[in-house]
C-alpha cells in the first residue's frame, strides 16, 4: 500500500519540531519526577507503611513503574518524530507523508495521557505520604 503525501510548508515542519521540542523537555521532566517519587516511596515509605495499606503502595509503584516505561518509550519516539522532522526541513522538502502527520497526532495524544496519568499518580502518592507521615505522628504521640 502506497503512502499518501500532503503538501506541507516549511513553517509548518519547524512549528511541528518546535513542539516536539516541547514534548521532549515535558517528557524529560515527568521521567525525573516519576523516578523521583519511585524512589520516594522505595527508600522512604516502604518500611513505614501499615500491612494494611501495602497492596494500595503495591499498585501505586506498578502504576509509577508502567509510567516510567511509558515514558521512555515516549521520549524515544519523540526522538525519532523529531529526527524525521529534521530530514524533512533539511532537505527543504515540500511534502510529508500522511503517515508522519498520524504519527504527530498520535504522539500527541499519548502524552496526553502520560500527563493525565503522571498527575493521578503523583496525588496517590502525596495521598500516601500524608497517610504515612499522620501514622508516623500517631506512633509518636502513642509512645510519649
Amino acid at each position: 500500500m502506497k503512502s499518501s503525501k500532503v503538501n506541507i510548508n516549511k513553517e509548518k515542519l519547524s512549528s511541528a519540531y518546535v513542539l516536539a521540542e516541547h514534548w521532549k523537555s515535558d517528557l524529560e521532566f515527568y521521567n525525573d519526577e516519576l523516578n523521583f517519587l519511585t524512589t520516594l516511596i522505595h527508600k522512604n515509605f516502604m518500611y513505614l507503611i501499615d500491612k494494611k495499606e501495602y497492596p494500595h503502595t503495591k499498585r501505586i509503584v506498578g502504576r509509577l513503574k508502567e509510567s516510567v516505561d511509558v515514558c521512555e518509550e515516549l521520549l524515544q519516539e519523540t526522538a525519532t518524530y523529531m529526527a524525521n522532522l529534521r530530514f524533512l526541513l533539511a532537505e527543504e522538502m515540500k511534502i510529508m507523508d500522511f503517515d508522519q502527520q498520524k504519527d504527530h497526532v498520535k504522539l500527541e495524544a499519548k502524552i496526553a495521557l502520560l500527563v493525565r496519568t503522571c498527575r493521578s499518580v503523583k496525588q496517590e502518592v502525596f495521598t500516601l505520604a500524608k497517610k504515612v507521615m499522620e501514622q508516623e505522628k500517631m506512633k509518636r504521640l502513642i509512645q510519649a
